[in-house]
């Protein structure tokens, strides 16, 4: 059995003792460590081999992107948010989700940081040296301790999460401290 259209981690995949064998064989020449979707993996190998029932959802939640699986501290603290809105079974979460959007957020999982102050190049179509002509001539960096440090808040306070070494972290360095500059881009 197979659920479309339901957040990961609500409908149970359910296989027939039998094909187990099969599985197996079409699972053996395959490499790496398996994921969540090691079992859609190795059927899609030969999917015309199964007969697959799919349960189709009649609300589509695959864009809300929620997993209601308690293997992260941020997916727990969901199902809980989840739970305490009277979410119970199927049919009340196919209702709760699309009205309560504030509950599918927990804690952030991606993280932008910005080591360096500066830009080692001044590209054609970039605005910003025009507007902050300081990133130029900046060559700041983070410390590698202070980098280090934040690496581990962010881990004792999301558990896990994507860190993103961005271009100046979303913002400029020196937006605070710099006039609006009058040049056009």
């Amino acid at each position: 059995s197979f659920a479309d259209g339901y957040p990961y981690g609500l409908a149970p995949e359910i296989l027939r003792v039998p094909v187990l064998k099969t599985l197996a064989v079409l699972a053996s020449p395959m490499e790496g460590k398996p994921g969540r979707d090691a079992l859609f993996c190795v059927l899609q190998r030969d999917i015309n081999g199964f007969d697959i029932e799919t349960e189709i959802s009649p609300v589509d939640l695959r864009p809300y992107r929620l997993s209601l699986c308690c293997d992260s501290r941020r997916n727990r603290l969901i199902v809980e948010s989840l739970m305490d809105c009277g979410a119970k079974d199927r049919d009340s979460l196919i209702h709760i989700i699309p009205q309560r959007r504030e509950l599918h957020r927990s804690l952030p999982a991606f993280y932008s940081i910005q080591i360096a102050s500066g830009c080692p190049q001044a590209c054609f179509s970039c605005p910003y040296p025009l507007v902050f002509p300081e990133l130029l001539r900046s060559r700041d960096f983070m410390a590698p301790a202070r980098f280090e440090a934040l690496l581990a808040k962010i881990e004792d306070f999301s558990g896990d999460a994507v860190i993103d070494l961005s271009l100046w972290g979303g913002r400029l360095p020196s937006i605070r401290n710099s006039p609006p500059s009058r040049r056009p881009f």
